[in-house]
């Protein structure tokens, strides 16, 4: 064999599950026999072939035929596939040379047949053959030692040149039924029709005065009438001279094997006819089998229980033996009993006459010849597959039609194997489908509850999809109100059939209620199929006033201590509920008792924020009233009034400033128990089905749950920066004068910074925000007013926000690109003076020298009318100077900015 680097491929076959046992059962077959697909490919190697060649199946997989073929023979090899595959003939032989593994040369003679589906086209060629290798090596002493072969297996005529018949051993009087003497001096015709004689003798003889031998195969009748095949090879016999004696046919009789190529090609067709139902191919095959094997009946049978019962017979019409569809044997009167336990096929040709006769199943039926074979199924068998007749059969069953048998019963295993796979999967399929319907309303409800979370609304949809999924006659939902007199169910939703009057706003005592609301309370399920069954008079009398025939009932329980149920009714007879209804109600009931723990969390979260929201608006209002209060008394009354009437202000606004903080904490609390809400089900339920998952992604749930707190918490921080204004207030009319505290700079720094925030944004898309960079010395805390120090931040901070700001109104966007706003913050300690130094500077406007000068004088300002009152840096200046015996100076110089040095003592002196 040439090596060859062509890609290997999976044969089709593979894919084929009905037909491996077909090709699996040929590694029993003695003879070579290989199958290729349409392109030429193997599929197919048996046991014969691997020992003649030298390779394993897995070595030739898929590789294509011709390249096991010397080269001056692909040509007519592909010749021989052309005809099979176009039709023109079905079968063909010819001999060819084929190169093993170890490069030797074997003559083999082939006979090709093609498989045809039931469309007409080719699926697969199997190719037999006969290695003759050795025939071939021996004809010089087949010509000497012709008449010595009595006992060879292959049946040997010789004729004289006349074409007499000279010579004929035992192999040819088993094969053809004559005795030598009746056929010496005969020529071979008396073994064939007279036409096949007149046209078969002129072209061996052709071929063998041309090429030396002839080899084919060749239609004979016996001596009794029947037909066969053989296949023959015809030589001549030289004497020693070489000259021509006599000729000598060798044949070797193949019709059990065409017979069961031709059941193979059958059972191919009756396996791959899928348009044909299960059943009438089984009928099928077991028509096969009893034209196969000559017999009256065939069966195929399920073992069970001691029991055997018929799933298909083959019986002729009119024909009265007890076979049929549906029967039931006891199984100890039958054959399949021994049948049941074997490898190998049973059969006999004729009980009566045999060991067989003394079975249970001979009297009981009559039986005379049998053949089984058992039916496995998923590796468990399943039953038998046996033909039988209640007459003799006069001829052995040959290893041929064992092996047919077989093929027969595995290609059945098959089938039924995956017939219980559909049924497994058609069942699999209407679980899915309920599944699929049981996530579908759950869906719906999820998708109900993040579109609204109103409570009216889920419950509506709730009922309405499970009166649809379940195909009920009604569904109402049920509050339990203890609080009235006397406490009752009331009916808040329901779903209905039209003629069915409406409940809703129905109320139900609880002595009506019955046992009822005892199992609610308890948290049991009701489940009543037929309500004329209940014995309990309480609860019929219920199912009397609300037209109930059949009802499911489950309670929800939430989790502020309400009580509900979900009611599914029916009042057209009874009405068994299975237990995936109860499952999905279940699954709806938990659904419904977050979604009504949701709205009213989220309800109750809305009500407090309102409430924030109004108390806000309230203190805004307040606090524009406030400033501009402040704005007049500072231009009226100066100083001393202004701080009377300040301070008086400041404390009137920490009341609804406290306010709001409590009503913060409510609102912290149910936001936390609405996420806390949210994490369960997300913990709980990890795997929501696609839709929600769709949705979370939708609204951006992670997000939220982010975001929310951040919220809350800017919420809290504009109401802290109002306590802080309040507090610059306060230390505006020096409530805390007496109150001196150790405190971090650096901390007041930062919450001033904070305050500021708004105002260090750009007040324009493309212009840059306000810098501020922070060089903070490690400061120990400072013994100070920090109430006043703040103030004084806040006025220098502010200012340097405004010399910014006014710088920037004459500059391009370009330019502030190019010069952003920055205000630096330094601090630092002077040990040699007990001192901290805070240093605030900004790259504004700047200020001229006399200005510079001028920037602590009481009611100096450089700001237009209305904007400044002059006060913030005299302020500053007695706060830093005069309150804590620090020092506050400025250096500035127009369009370059101003700095402020902040002075402060460590300690105050005592």
């Amino acid at each position: 064999m040439r090596a060859s680097g062509t890609e290997t491929t999976e044969p089709k076959w593979k894919s084929n599950k009905e037909l491996e046992p077909v090709f699996t059962e040929l590694n029993t077959v003695n003879a070579l026999m290989v199958t290729l697909d349409r392109e030429g490919r193997i599929v197919a190697f048996n046991k014969a072939c691997e020992q003649t060649t030298g390779y394993s199946f897995n070595e030739v997989r898929g590789r294509h035929w011709e390249l096991f073929l010397i080269p001056e023979e692909v040509k007519p090899f592909k010749a021989v596939c052309e005809n099979l595959k176009a039709g023109s003939s079905s079968e063909c032989q010819y001999t060819s040379y084929w190169v093993t593994k170890d490069g030797n040369r074997r003559r083999v003679a082939w006979s090709s047949t093609a498989l045809v589906s039931n469309e007409g086209t080719v699926e697969y060629i199997i190719s037999t053959g006969n290695d003759i290798t050795e025939r071939k090596q021996t004809q010089a002493i087949l010509r000497q030692q012709a008449l010595t072969f009595q006992t060879i297996y292959d049946g040997i005529i010789i004729t004289d040149l006349k074409g007499r018949i000279i010579d004929w051993n035992p192999a040819a009087e088993r094969m053809f039924g004559y005795s030598k003497s009746e056929v010496l001096g005969k020529t071979p015709g008396i073994l064939h029709r007279l036409f096949e004689a007149a046209t078969l003798t002129p072209k061996i003889l052709d071929n063998i005065t041309k090429q030396g031998s002839w080899r084919g195969e060749i239609h004979f009748i016996r001596k009794d009438g029947s037909e066969g095949i053989c296949e023959t090879v015809v030589v001549l016999l030289q004497d020693e001279q070489d000259r021509t004696i006599a000729t000598m046919g060798v044949n070797r009789d193949i019709t059990e094997r065409k017979r069961t190529e031709a059941a193979l090609r059958s059972l191919y067709k009756i396996s791959s006819a899928r348009k044909l139902s299960f059943d009438r191919r089984l009928q099928g095959l077991l028509a096969l089998g009893c034209r196969r094997f000559g017999l009256e009946m065939g069966a195929l049978g399920r073992v069970e229980n001691a029991l055997y019962e018929v799933i298909a017979a083959q019986v002729p019409p009119k024909f009265t033996f007890p076979l049929s569809k549906g029967n039931i044997w006891n199984l100890e009167q039958t054959y399949c009993r021994v049948t049941l336990g074997a490898k190998e096929p049973i059969a006999f040709e004729s009980a009566g006459t045999s060991r067989w006769c003394r079975f249970p199943a001979y009297s009981a039926s009559r039986i005379e010849a049998y053949i089984g074979m058992p039916v496995i199924v998923a590796g468990n068998v399943y039953g038998t597959l046996s033909f039988f007749s209640l007459q003799e059969r006069h001829h052995p069953f040959t290893v041929e039609e064992k092996e047919l048998l077989k093929l027969m019963a595995q290609w059945l295993g098959a089938m039924l194997e995956r017939q219980q796979s559909e049924e497994e999967l058609r069942q699999s399929e209407a679980r899915f489908r309920e599944l699929a319907q049981r996530e579908a309303l759950l869906n719906q409800l999820s998708s109900q509850i993040r579109r609204s979370l109103d409570l009216n609304t889920i419950l509506e949809t709730a009922v309405h999809e499970i009166r649809n999924l379940l195909q009920i006659d009604r569904c109402f939902f049920l509050w339990y109100r203890p609080d009235d007199v006397p406490p009752c169910w009331e009916v808040i939703q329901e779903a209905k059939t039209e003629n069915l009057v409406s409940l809703i706003g129905h109320r139900i005592s609880i002595t009506t209620f019955g046992p009822l609301t005892a199992r609610a309370f308890d948290k049991e399920i009701t489940r009543v199929d037929n309500a004329r069954a209940l014995s309990n008079p309480i609860e019929r009398r219920f199912f009397f006033s609300v037209g109930y025939t059949a009802m499911l009932a489950l309670p929800i329980h939430t989790t502020s201590g309400e009580i509900g149920v979900v009611s599914c009714g029916h009042s057209s007879g009874a009405r068994p509920w299975r237990d995936s209804e109860v499952e999905l109600l279940q699954a709806v009931a938990d659904q419904l008792a977050i979604a009504i723990d949701q709205a009213q969390l989220l309800h109750h979260s809305r009500t407090a924020t309102v409430k924030a929201q109004e108390q806000a608006a309230e203190l805004e209002k307040a606090l524009d009233e406030l400033q501009e209060t402040q704005a007049q008394l500072v231009q009226s009354e100066k100083m001393s009034s202004l701080g009377q009437m300040v301070g008086g202000l400041a404390h009137e606004i920490n009341n609804p400033i406290n306010f709001i903080y409590g009503n913060l904490t409510y609102v912290n609390q149910y936001t936390e128990e609405l996420l806390n809400l949210i994490q369960l089900y997300q913990k709980y339920h990890p795997d929501p089905a696609a839709a929600i998952q769709a949705e979370t992604e939708a609204i951006e749930l992670d997000f939220i749950k982010e975001d929310l707190p951040k919220i809350l918490s800017s919420m809290k921080l504009g109401a802290d920066r109002i306590s802080q204004i309040i507090l610059s207030l306060r230390n505006f009319s020096r409530l805390d004068e007496a109150d001196m505290k150790w405190v971090d700079i650096h901390e007041g720094l930062d919450n001033t910074l904070m305050i500021l925030s708004h105002r260090l944004k750009a007040k324009e898309l493309d212009v840059p925000d306000i810098e501020v960079t922070k060089d903070y010395g490690n400061l120990p805390t400072v013994q100070c007013y920090p109430g006043q120090l703040n103030q004084v931040f806040m006025n220098i901070l502010s200012n340097a926000i405004d010399a910014i700001d006014e710088y920037n109104k004459n500059q391009s966007v370009e330019d502030i690109k190019n010069r952003p706003g920055r205000i630096s913050i330094c601090t630092g300690v002077l040990t040699d003076r007990n001192q901290v130094i805070i240093l605030i500077s900004d790259n504004g406007c700047g200020m001229t020298p006399d200005v510079s000068h001028r920037i602590f004088d009481p009611f100096f300002t450089t700001k237009p009318v209305g904007q400044g009152t002059g006060l913030g840096m005299s302020i500053s200046y007695k706060i830093v100077v005069e309150k804590h015996g620090g020092q506050l100076e400025c250096i500035s110089a127009p369009d370059l900015g101003s700095a402020f040095f902040i002075y402060i003592p460590i300690r105050q002196p005592s």
